[in-house]
């Protein structure tokens, strides 16, 4: 029986991320268990071809699917969001953790379908998310800001300070209208800006005031748009 192409793309998807990234056609080629998961006899890479128009474009479908899936997840919780905040007036106090949440999600989906295993650290140790890619742990704190308004962006010394390295990284959700933009930003970074005083300290935290002037990303009057995105600086 040949396979389907839902169960091709799931195949894909696996293998990904067994693999830590992208697979070429030589590690389809190469490979003598995973396809058993879906099909008895191995197919062979020219499949995707005719199914997809090639490797390159079903990857690129199961990078759709993932935005997809995590936009409809997102666009439910902000939408459950608003309607709890309608039944109950005192729900307002508690919004931030949700769209916090949903932060979150956008970045896990973000990291998986770049190769990395994430998941979402349930105990608070400072951290939010953790990823492993190529026998490489990495850990992420995520916030979220509306660059709408000019509230600042908080991190607790205590969170700062408890975990700092080279494997430590700060994304910040920038929304704006529809635009959803990343900084990704190492530890390191974080502790130069406070040093040079790019960030307020306070009593026990670190306030960050990010704004998108003339289209450029600044923190304070500094430039910071050379972090934009840039998912591959995380290594």
């Amino acid at each position: 029986m040949s396979i389907k192409s839902e169960e091709l793309l799931n195949y894909l998807r696996d293998l990904r991320d067994k693999l830590g990234r992208n697979p070429t056609v030589w590690d389809i080629q190469d490979d003598e268990h995973l396809y058993k998961k879906y099909v008895v006899n191995k197919f062979s890479w020219s499949i995707l071809k005719s199914r997809f128009g090639g490797l390159r474009r079903a990857l690129q479908q199961i990078e759709k699917g993932y935005r997809r899936d995590v936009a409809v997840s997102v666009s439910t919780l902000h939408l459950q969001t608003r309607e709890q905040e309608k039944e109950n007036p005192e729900f307002f106090q508690n919004k931030n953790r949700f769209f916090g949440k949903a932060a979150e999600l956008h970045v896990t989906a973000e990291l998986m379908y770049r190769g990395f295993q994430a998941a979402n650290i349930p105990v608070d140790e400072g951290l939010d998310i953790l990823a492993v890619k190529s026998n490489k742990t990495f850990y992420f704190q995520v916030k979220h800001k509306d660059l709408s308004n000019n509230e600042q962006i908080h991190i607790t010394k205590s969170s700062f300070e408890r975990r700092g390295g080279g494997d430590v990284y700060y994304i910040f959700v920038l929304l704006l209208n529809e635009e959803r933009n990343f900084l990704i930003v190492p530890y390191h970074i974080i502790n130069d800006w406070i040093r040079g005083g790019l960030v307020d300290e306070r009593e026990k935290g670190y306030s960050f005031l990010i704004r998108k002037t003339d289209g450029v990303y600044k923190l304070k009057d500094a430039d910071i748009s050379k972090y934009l995105n840039r998912w591959e600086d995380i290594k």
